[in-house]
């Protein structure tokens, strides 16, 4: 299998040092290294029984999109997955679309639902790809995955497919037998799209300026129609006199709207503004840490 890692904050050793487990997690929350070391163990596992012939994209940004980032994407001959991997410890349930423990013997809802963010992550991708022309000739399989084995999920029929961590290599040998659906050049075509590469064969259905307009989000939006283009003029008989050029009108020219990607303001070692303001105050509280501590040592001495 041929994993194309697209990790944030990761070096070329494959590793991510302690500036940037700090600054993924002052990014994308507290639990992000945790996430992307279960991401981890799941690409080991599943390298160890897919061939060549599939592809696990790490966490890629979708191309033109900005910030709409997904965990694990598995492409290959019977199609594509879209894997949510849990780092967490203990028990839990998922019930068709509910997630969440169970305490005193009655269900409490967890207050991330994996299942439907699953869900999520699946439909964005489809939408996606639908919109780079493979509308109706790819689904997105949704798959919720413990990587942990200390996290036992009890599933009835839940709306995600759910694959516990003593399972993988069961997942892994069901996939190299399911039904081939999609062709090698598909795959490859498919890992292009998804990982930001130019694709140079597939044409897509829509424009390019609608494709470029077109934009995504968790709400999925109905899509507004492209604008209408201006007829093509066609050149006017040739007269035997040439006709003077057309002043131009006095009507004022409109404003172009506002583009809606403002410049992104400049940032100290890939850290915003606000992060930079919260190290700061957390560097300023440990010395004066410090300075608390070595008063009270030379006050003792003396």
């Amino acid at each position: 299998m041929n994993v194309i890692d697209k990790t944030p904050f990761r070096s070329a050793t494959g590793q991510i040092e302690t500036l940037g487990r700090l600054q993924g997690s002052l990014k994308y929350g507290l639990s992000w290294y945790d996430r992307v070391m279960a991401q981890d163990v799941v690409a080991r596992a599943l390298s160890k029984q897919l061939s060549s012939q599939y592809v696990l994209i790490q966490n890629p940004v979708l191309p033109g999109t900005d910030d709409i980032s997904l965990p694990l994407v598995l492409v290959g001959p019977n199609g594509v997955l879209l894997i949510n991997v849990l780092h967490e410890k203990g028990v839990y349930r998922a019930r068709e679309e509910e997630w969440g423990t169970i305490s005193s013997e009655r269900f409490v809802p967890a207050r991330i639902n994996h299942v439907r963010r699953t869900q999520t992550f699946g439909k964005v991708l489809e939408v996606y790809l639908e919109r780079q022309g493979y509308k109706g000739s790819v689904t997105v399989e949704p798959v919720l995955m413990a990587a942990d084995p200390g996290l036992h999920i009890d599933s009835t029929r839940p709306a995600v497919r759910v694959v516990m961590s003593d399972a993988l290599e069961r997942f892994a040998v069901s996939l190299t037998q399911a039904r081939v659906s999609l062709t090698p050049e598909t795959v490859q075509s498919i890992v292009r799209i998804i990982s930001g590469e130019k694709e140079e064969e597939h044409q897509p259905e829509a424009s390019p300026e609608r494709a470029a307009k077109d934009s995504f989000d968790f709400a999925f939006e109905e899509e507004t129609e492209a604008e209408p283009q201006p007829a093509p003029q066609t050149p006017a008989p040739a007269d035997p006199e040439p006709a003077p050029p057309p002043k131009p009108a006095s009507v004022k020219p409109r404003r172009p709207a506002a583009s809606p990607k403002t410049a992104k303001p400049k940032k100290l070692f890939g850290l915003s503004t606000r992060q930079v303001i919260l190290l700061a105050a957390l560097l300023l509280f440990w010395l004066c840490g410090m300075a608390a501590f070595g008063f009270y040592i030379y006050s003792n001495l003396l």
